[in-house]
């Protein structure tokens, strides 16, 4: 029965991060238009094309284009400040953990050599583990949560979870 509802409850959060992509993907211009302006998805044929032709080119390896090929989404827009592209590299969860924030920062960096432009990390969650949060302003992934964007330094601390006994 354990295993069972492990296996819900992994189904059911797999759910939930389809969903809030999804939501992310459709409503681009309202989410990330803190972070962009004309913010709008790169459709994933483009950038498909777009990696093997880095990878053609020699800016990125096979194993590196792999890794960015299954990004959640990738925000294409204009600087806030200048007038150059810039691009996201967002990885999307209900529940963003430190993996999350890891998978941005990888992808961000490979994207940034595979598209010859600036491109941010950015971990698009409902919620942030304490631990991922650190690990955000420390290696200065940016988190969207719900239509704002917080810059890695301006991440609120968030709460450790209380600890519980078991009964007994």
């Amino acid at each position: 029965m354990n295993r069972r509802l492990e296996h819900h409850a992994t189904d059911l959060g797999m759910l939930k991060g389809i969903m809030e992509a999804q939501r992310l993907r459709d409503q681009a211009p309202l989410f990330f238009s803190d972070l962009l302006r004309h913010p709008q998805p790169v459709a994933p044929e483009r950038l498909a094309e777009r990696l093997q032709e880095a990878l053609g080119a020699g800016r990125i390896t096979r194993t590196e284009k792999q890794e960015a090929q299954v990004i959640d989404l990738v925000i294409e827009g204009l600087h806030p400040w200048e007038e150059r592209r810039l691009y996201l590299a967002v990885e999307v969860s209900w529940q963003g953990g430190t993996e999350d924030v890891q998978r941005a920062y990888r992808r961000a960096a490979i994207l940034s050599r595979a598209l010859e432009a600036e491109t941010w990390p950015v971990v698009g969650a409902r919620e942030m583990t304490p631990a991922a949060r650190r690990m955000a302003r420390s290696l200065g992934v940016w988190w969207v949560q719900d239509g704002q964007a917080f810059r890695p330094e301006e991440i609120p601390e968030g709460e450790e979870p209380e600890e519980t006994s078991a009964p007994g």
